[in-house]
């Protein structure tokens, strides 16, 4: 098989073996890999990097990490001993693949230990080996950073013969954990500190190997060795590092080289993520202390930016070995201005891939951070721009030809056009302003830039990169080598179109309005037009913050000009809507109003540019959640438009979308949908069925029909746009790209999981390449993926992906954006339907904390969170502070939206809850409210509320109403006759309802009837929501334990 294969069936391997006992590892791991000794060592490094104390996001993949979390949670099959040789054993602190590390008290002297021991039946040769080496080398340092051994030794425990040392008990909190803590000039003197530490380990020819924040305790003390920090009392703050784990440290003499020799050549040794580019290379004779040096760097990076340099997050051992070896990490700056300078100069030298160019040692690593700290000259320079671009030149010969090339004849081609366009503007002004001819000219010219695609320009240039690239490496060596797989991975994280827009402002607009404003200077009403055109073009090619600057100087322009009043107005109208397009709603709003107003005192009511006006405003105030007021105006619009003289269709038709867009707003689908179908009718008469306009509005329809429900009609219409995009912009157009997302995400609720697949994965692999993996489209699809992956109940999977789209949501968006906010709530989803809700809880946590401090605790969208954190503590049966959220939610949402289906569905949990906690008076009352709410629809559906009968028979029996239950389960089983599949887990709960309370009430005196519907009632329940399975269960079995009904034997 070759390397892909090879990964993807180690990965399924991993998945199976994952959880399994340390013990059964070795036969689990002989049947799955048979002979093949490379699969084996794949899987067996996937193993490996399960390390509890290890940084699980930043130095696995999402897979591994959650695998580390399964296998965290299973305890060690042996039980603890109380003693091992003199120590008392107080707890165990955590174990690896190779031994334990208990807390144990010594009495003489009197004193806490970290005892560290081989667990049984590991004792072979090389596991002993490698235990004593790591016993021998703590041994030979000596130092306040490294914890001491204090004991080496064997001791009998049961009837084994075990090695142990007894170490130093070093309590604190980890290196990253405790630096959080800290200010920026105290996290610098802390890494300082475990440079003084690490270079005694190298003095000692001793190279640790695998350094990472979590083999770096801090512990609190009053100390001030080698502090550049100026105050007594920030020293007593930052505390004293102690370095640990020497387990896999390699010494330089000749002695200890068999020991290090040990592993495999070429297998990794440590943890991936803080790996210098020469670990990552595998085998021992490349590493030296610079290596630790690399590790401290990163250190230093992550307790300073707050992140790691590298994205390995979803990443194979294999590609993020390459990302490290071959790839930059982003400047410090990127993420703290305040860090430009030397100390981003440090970190870079500490991290610089050639080693050469790396500090020598981690002493002088740790000098040059203190002379920072002192004020004095630093030794670092910062390379220069020579020296990177020849660095960027050697890695890429054959490509910069190639590129220099393209990007050339591009700029050439756009410079011609604007100085084509500024010259006949000079020419109409010269000769005469009523020129048709010249005019036509500039129109042209303007209407040629407007229709720029900057989506389809971005990809022509990555094509024709890609072209090039691939035609000069074929030429030199007859094949197209690996170099162009990694030019396709720096390509994917760039946005193409942001690179073609860019290149449009740089090359095109920025020397245009430089022309413009030089040129004209005396000539302010041409300035003033040419203004117009330069805004148009630059909100067309994606650039509104540039498109707003010359619109408000157009305005300017306008005002100062006596005469051009209808102009200004228009110019204020364009402003308004590029400020909703910036997302600065209430600006918008604001001038808005003041210009509905003022067109309507200056023109009436019922003019087209009031109405227009109006428009306008309604948008901003649906945008501001205001949407009784916008649905008021817009309606009012349409009424007067349509008493208007013929030719304001275009008008018409944007009223009617801004209204068919407020109804969406509102959920109110029906009306949505009626009238995106109207427009439809009309833009496909008027304007074809391949216009990007009817497109987009079919597209509206589409949506509508997905958000009813009607998946099918869904799928028909989404299928009609992906055709007619496919055939006008081609595949890998980002629209049709798009809309190909949008048809798998109604394939996949539909139930058609096989045709979905296919498309979603090819969508995002086109995505990833098109647009780059950090597009907003890209992270959308790559979402969609997990929860394709969630309906499939392949766990890990989804797991990977939606941990992928979160990271990159927190590194683009920041962790307070609802784009990220809603990547947490993704993950604790994918815990939360795993049955691992403990997992899922701080996501969930995270996720309410963010929307209550972004939009406010009572915004409709936080109420969505706080329901979900219930869930999840109702999966865990802590049941009071679920009951408080979902009261909190059911408050807010029936003072603000009762019709909203956030209350049924809280009012549904919340009945469940009290009869879980036995309070079933409040459960009846709950039960009453949801069954009151659905009652109160327009033609309530049958089997919803047969739903509610059983919640209310549920609810009567926690209360101690046999007859009531009775009723009700009844009344439940009647209306789902011929509505409900008599298979399903409610026909099976009501029928063990009806059978529990005629136990009691004497009517079932066989106990096995209620024993065979119970079992009838678990083996269906888990199509139930993970959550109402993991209460109603347990309280099903303890109900019959109360009525006296004793569990069938085994």
């Amino acid at each position: 098989m070759n390397e892909r294969e090879r990964h993807e069936r180690a990965m399924s391997i991993f998945d199976v073996v994952c959880d399994l006992p340390a013990q059964e590892l070795p036969s689990a791991l002989d049947k799955q890999c048979g002979d093949d000794q490379e699969l084996r060592a794949e899987v067996e490094s996937l193993l490996a990097f399960d390390d509890p104390v290890s940084d699980s996001i930043s130095s696995r993949g999402a897979v591994q990490a959650m695998a580390a979390d399964l296998i965290a949670d299973t305890p060690n099959s042996a039980p603890a001993p109380t003693h091992i040789g003199r120590y008392r054993i107080v707890r165990e602190i955590g174990h690896g693949g190779m031994g334990i590390v208990y807390e144990a008290a010594q009495d003489h002297p009197a004193r806490r230990v970290a005892l560290k021991v081989i667990r049984q039946g590991l004792t072979s040769r090389q596991v002993l080996r490698r235990f004593e080496y790591e016993a021998n080398v703590l041994g030979q340092l000596d130092h306040h950073g490294i914890a001491k051994v204090y004991e080496a030794g064997t001791a009998t425990v049961g009837n084994s013969t075990l090695p142990f040392f007894a170490m130093e008990y070093v309590e604190g909190a980890p290196l990253d954990e405790h630096a959080a803590k800290l200010s920026v000039r105290e996290r610098l003197e802390l890494i300082a500190r475990v440079c003084d530490a690490v270079h005694h380990a190298h003095q000692k020819g001793i190279i640790h190997r695998d350094l990472k924040p979590g083999n770096i305790l801090i512990k609190q003390e009053s100390t001030s060795a080698g502090s550049a920090v100026r105050s007594a009392t920030l020293v007593d703050t930052i505390g004293q590092p102690k370095v640990l784990d020497f387990g896999i440290a390699r010494a330089v003499d000749a002695d200890a080289q068999a020991v290090t020799l040990q592993t495999n050549q070429g297998q990794l040794v440590g943890t991936l993520a803080y790996m210098s580019p020469e670990q990552v290379e595998g085998g021992s004779a490349n590493l030296d202390t610079r290596s630790d040096v690399f590790a401290i760097g990163v250190m230093l990076y992550r307790v300073l930016a707050g992140c790691h340099p590298y994205d390995l997050s979803g990443k194979s051992v294999a590609e993020a070995a390459r990302i490290i070896r071959d790839s930059e990490p982003p400047r410090l700056t990127t993420h703290d201005r305040a860090l430009r300078g030397e100390v981003e100069t440090i970190v870079a030298k500490a991290m610089e891939r050639d080693r050469e160019r790396r500090y020598a040692s981690a002493h002088e690593l740790a000098e040059d951070i203190r002379r920072h700290l002192r004020d004095e000259p630093i030794l670092a320079m910062p390379p220069s721009a020579m020296y990177q671009a020849r660095k960027f030149i050697r890695r890429n010969r054959v490509l910069v030809g190639g590129i220099a090339a393209t990007l050339g004849a591009l700029v050439i081609g756009l410079i011609g056009t604007v100085y084509f366009l500024l010259d006949a503007q000079k020419q109409r002004d010269a000769v005469a302003k009523a020129n048709s001819d010249l005019q036509a000219v500039v129109d042209y010219q303007a209407a040629m830039l407007e229709g720029v695609d900057p989506t389809e320009m971005g990809q022509k240039i990555f094509d024709d990169l890609r072209e090039e690239a691939r035609r000069k490496l074929s030429a030199e060596t007859g094949e197209v080598p690996k170099q162009l797989a990694s030019f396709e991975q720096v390509l994917s994280q760039i946005n193409a179109t942001a690179i073609a827009s860019r290149a449009m402002d740089a090359s095109i607009m920025a020397p245009a309005v430089d022309a413009l404003e030089a040129q004209f200077a005396s000539q302010s009403s041409i300035q003033t037009d040419l203004r117009s055109t330069v805004a148009s073009i630059y909100d067309s090619i994606g650039l509104p913050e540039k498109a707003l600057e010359q619109a408000e100087l157009e305005l300017e322009g306008k005002q100062a000009d006596p005469g051009t009043e209808h102009e200004a107005a228009a110019a204020e109208e364009k402003i308004c809507e590029l400020l909703l397009s910036l997302g600065r709603f209430d600006e918008a709003e604001r001038r808005a109003r003041t210009l509905a107003e003022q067109q309507e005192r200056t023109h009436g009511p019922d003019h087209p540019a009031t109405l227009s006006a109006r428009r306008v405003l309604a948008i901003a105030l649906t945008k501001l959640s205001r949407p009784d007021e916008a649905e008021a105006i817009l309606l009012d619009t349409q009424q007067r438009l349509d008493h208007l003289a013929e030719g304001n269709h275009s008008l018409q038709i944007a009223t009617d979308l801004a209204l068919a867009d407020l109804y969406v707003v509102r959920r109110e689908i029906e009306r949505a949908t009626e009238l995106y179908e109207r427009i439809l009718a009309r833009q496909q008469r008027t304007l074809g069925d391949d216009d990007p306009a009817t497109l987009a509005t079919l597209g509206s329809v589409a949506n509508t029909y997905y958000f009813a429900r009607d998946y099918e009609r869904a799928i028909d219409a989404f299928e009609r746009v992906c055709n007619s995009l496919e055939r006008t912009k081609g595949l890998d157009h980002p629209a049709t790209l798009t809309a190909h997302h949008s048809l798998a995400l109604a394939l996949t609720e539909a139930g058609r999981l096989d045709e979905a697949a296919p498309m979603i994965f090819d969508t995002l692999e086109r995505q990833r390449r098109v647009l780059g993996s950090d597009h907003p489209d890209t992270v959308r699809t790559l979402s969609a993926s997990g929860r394709l992956m969630i309906k499939q109940q392949r766990w890990s999977d989804a797991g990977q992906y939606m941990q992928e789209a979160l990271a990159i949501a927190e590194r683009t968006l920041g962790p307070d954006n609802t784009k990220t906010l809603d990547g947490y709530s993704d993950v604790a989803v994918v815990f939360h339907k795993a049955g691992r809700p403990e997992s899922g809880l701080p996501y969930a946590r995270r996720t309410l904390e963010g929307y209550e401090r972004v939009l406010g605790a009572e915004d409709r969208r936080t109420q969505i969170h706080r329901q979900a954190l219930a869930k999840v503590l109702m999966a865990m049966h802590d049941f009071e502070p679920a009951a408080d959220l979902l009261e909190e939610t059911i408050r807010v949402m029936q003072r603000d939206a009762p019709r909203s289906s956030i209350v049924p569905g809280s009012l549904g949990k919340l009945t469940t809850v009290r009869i879980c906690q036995g309070r079933g008076d409040e459960a009846v009352d709950a039960a009453t409210s949801l069954l009151a709410w659905f009652e109160a629809q327009e033609n309530p559906n049958p089997a919803v509320v047969s739903r509610c009968h059983l919640w209310l028979a549920h609810a009567h029996y926690a209360a101690g109403a046999d007859q009531e239950t009775q009723t009700w389960a009844r009344s439940s089983l009647e209306l789902a006759k011929n509505r409900v599949p008599d298979t399903s887990w409610p026909i099976a709960m009501a029928r063990f309802l009806d059978a529990l309370a005629g136990y009691n009430l004497g009517e079932v005196t066989d106990p096995g009837v209620v024993l065979d519907a119970l079992a009838t009632f678990e083996e269906r329940a888990p199509a139930m929501l993970p959550e109402d399975s993991a209460a109603i269960l347990p309280w099903a079995k303890k109900a019959i334990a109360e009525a006296g009904i004793a569990p069938a034997s085994p």
